[in-house]
């Protein structure tokens, strides 16, 4: 089944500079598209910049020197032996006070790193000593990254720096050649929050682990995507590049701006503030117009990237690790370290340039996405939560399925009371559960579990047992002597209880026959194997083969039968060859009425060959269906031809309980008022070809 959640709000935020605006402080909360766009060196209004990590421990007079958009130049010392602060004095020798390891060493009231210290002697110089001129404003950030904006706009500001070996510029690793000096990176990222909390209240039991562990901890069974769809018809579409999304650590708001053009709007969600706090003060971005991976966003451990190649893809992210870690759970705070986040951790996402891309000297124009506010709702961002729900359907007739040997074969025991499922009551106060056995060649098959929803609640009143392909070979010797001439083994299946911790029955009364569980074993008394047991260990069942002797005893284990019916497992099947050609598929909706309404509906698929023995003028859904093996279901808009649900090995999978084929289907709000259409793939058995069965004559109007 695959879940489809829009957005509760998006926007996207900006560095653009315009002739009259600051797009830092500009708001598109309503805007109808999300634009991801990178410039290089293209704009004359804006100011040039570069941003610096530090890679280890400056060395005694490392050099930092800066020149401005006015070509004045500063060369700032570092000086590991000093230990004051960085005064008049030291600024105008050109000093920066650094400590080589412990930055309390300093007599800075509060402690501060490479970045926030080297942030402060730039942002000090002129005020420190008039003799000294630098038009450069710094950030540093508890990040550790320190980032520098010309004051000047235009290609003046585009100068050279020279940093030590300690200092690396982010952008040493783009993509082809990389930025080595200041310049204007105009770029922009998308911000997207989904109800992820809802989901998990609606969908996810929080009474049993079951979903979590065997669902979403299986990357088989469970799947997250962001899908952003391509709105950019007409223009000039960028490709090579990639673009990333990570989760965020702060709120953001929406905001009402809708101009894009000349970013006349303003709103709290922009490049410098994020969102309105409750107390009238903004939470902000830490350093306007730059993201910071552990400031403002998780690391990369919780990243997805994705590379464009021909520029009109859509934006397609994986995100299950970090939707896992929300179903789970799993708080650690906001510190940065993402091994598990809460759900009320959950901010949403941000989407921008991968660093390789951002910082490379070529400029990307534009990657145009639907908002949430498009008028057509066929391109407004989605986050698909995918899961395999085929493995916990259940048979509503399973006495009629067909069984295989060599094959998984599951069984399931039903208490129905007046047409309800009701738990079952064991006959004792023990703790014995429902055992399974098939006549003797299975006699005594270990305890029998609980059946989940694919929610992962217990469901009263069902109990199941699966059987392995191994235990059902029809090379095991039992088994293949008990083959009838007809190439089946038919044989008896108990369901029954097994009470074997109330009746005590001491040695020397032991009924041979009879089966019992040791109680007492006293050493150099009763020797159990001698009447059947594998050893004498307590707990150990044995069936009596003597009546014993001297001291020790056992619980008498008396099974209370509970259902018994006759079993039939086929040792294969003729070759019987579907001819798709001839395939007519019937669909069965309850009042054949599709509901818009973010819920489940349970649809049934009927596959009937016209050219077998079945009569074209019955009832199609009167007649079991063919098994024609794994079928996987795609849905299509009858009137626009667009694909809303895409075929997917994990979310689209059918289960054929022997009658007929079922799915559990989420329909979205947002195809209200489609008319739609199924289309159904499968593989030929023998070449392995795709089949495609389109149900043309059976168009649902969705409600």
């Amino acid at each position: 089944m695959i879940f489809i959640l829009n957005p509760t709000k998006d926007t996207y935020i900006t560095n653009l500079q315009t002739q009259f605006n600051d797009g830092s402080l500009a708001n598109f909360g309503k805007a109808a598209t999300i634009d991801l766009f990178k410039l290089y060196n293209e704009n004359k209004h804006s100011k040039s910049w570069a941003a610096f990590k530090f890679t280890s421990s400056f060395s005694q007079n490392d050099n930092i020197t800066l020149i401005d958009a006015d070509n004045n130049s500063v060369t700032f010392i570092i000086d590991n032996t000093e230990n004051t602060d960085n005064t008049s004095e030291n600024l105008s020798a050109g000093k920066v006070i650094v400590g080589t390891s412990d930055i309390t060493d300093h007599n800075d009231s509060t402690p501060k790193n490479y970045s926030q210290r080297i942030a402060d002697a730039i942002n000090n110089v002129s005020s420190a000593n008039n003799s000294l001129t630098l038009n450069i404003t710094a950030y540093g950030n508890s990040n550790n990254v320190l980032v520098l904006k010309q004051d000047k706009p235009g290609e003046s500001g585009d100068t050279t720096f020279t940093i030590p070996t300690a200092m690396e510029h982010v952008g040493t690793s783009a993509t082809g050649t990389a930025i080595t000096k200041f310049s204007r990176i105009d770029y922009s990222a998308a911000l997207l929050k989904f109800d992820i909390s809802s989901f998990k209240s609606k969908y996810v039991s929080n009474s049993n682990n079951e979903f979590s562990s065997s669902v979403y901890n299986d990357s088989n069974k469970f799947k997250a995507v962001i899908v952003l769809k391509d709105v950019t018809t007409g223009l000039s579409k960028p490709k090579n590049y990639t673009l990333t999304a990570y989760p965020l650590l702060k709120d953001f708001d929406e905001g009402m701006g809708k101009d894009t053009i000349h970013f006349s709007d303003k709103g709290s969600s922009n490049f410098v503030s994020s969102s309105l706090k409750t107390d009238g003060t903004y939470d902000t971005w830490k350093i306007p117009g730059y993201i910071s991976l552990l400031d403002d966003v998780r690391n990369t451990d919780s990243s997805s990237s994705l590379n464009f190649k021909e520029g009109n893809e859509d934006i397609v992210f994986d995100v299950t690790s970090y939707v896992k870690k929300l179903i789970n759970d799993t708080d650690v705070g906001d510190n940065g370290d993402d091994d598990g986040v809460s759900i009320l951790d959950d901010k949403g996402f941000i989407v921008t340039f991968s660093n390789q891309y951002l910082y490379n000297l070529t400029s990307y124009f534009v990657k145009r996405s639907g908002s949430r506010h498009l008028l057509n709702k066929k391109f407004i961002p989605q986050l698909r939560i995918i899961i395999d729900d085929s493995s916990y359907h259940i048979p509503q007739n399973p006495k009629n399925k067909k069984r295989y040997l060599n094959n998984e074969e599951i069984f399931y025991l039903f208490n129905r009371v007046n047409g309800k499922l009701k738990d079952f009551s064991p006959p004792t106060a023990g703790g014995d559960n429902i055992k399974f056995k098939i006549g003797s060649l299975f006699d005594s098959i270990s305890d029998t579990s609980n059946v989940t929803n694919f929610k992962g609640e217990i469901i009263s009143g069902i109990k199941k047992k699966t059987l392995s392909n191994t235990a059902l070979s029809r090379f095991n010797s039992n088994i293949s002597s008990h083959l009838l001439a007809s190439g089946s083994y038919k044989d008896a299946l108990t369901w029954y209880w097994e009470d074997s911790d109330t009746t005590i029955v001491e040695a020397g009364s032991f009924v041979i026959g009879k089966k019992y569980k040791i109680r007492n074993y006293a050493a150099g008394q009763n020797d159990f194997t001698t009447i059947g047991a594998l050893n004498n260990n307590v707990g150990t069942v044995f069936t009596a083969t003597g009546a014993g002797s001297g001291a020790g005893d056992a619980f008498e284990v008396v099974e209370y039968n509970i259902l018994s019916e006759s079993i039939e497992f086929l040792a294969g099947e003729t070759l019987n060859e579907i001819n798709y050609r001839n395939v007519n598929v019937a669909i069965r909706i309850e009042d054949n009425r599709l509901v818009s309404d973010d819920n489940i509906q349970t649809i049934e698929v009927f596959f009937i060959d016209n050219f077998k023995q079945y009569d074209v003028v019955k009832v199609p859904y009167d007649l079991p269906s063919d098994n024609i093996g794994t079928v996987y279901y795609k849905v299509l808009d009858v009137d626009t031809d667009d694909v809303l649900i895409d075929y997917n090995d994990i979310g689209t999978k059918l289960f054929f309980d022997g009658e007929k084929y079922i799915f559990d289907l989420f329909v979205p709000k947002i195809f209200k008022n489609k008319r739609v259409i199924f289309e159904f793939k499968t593989f030929d058995n023998i070449t392995g070809v795709k089949k495609l069965i389109k149900s043309i004559n059976k168009i649902f109007r969705i409600e």
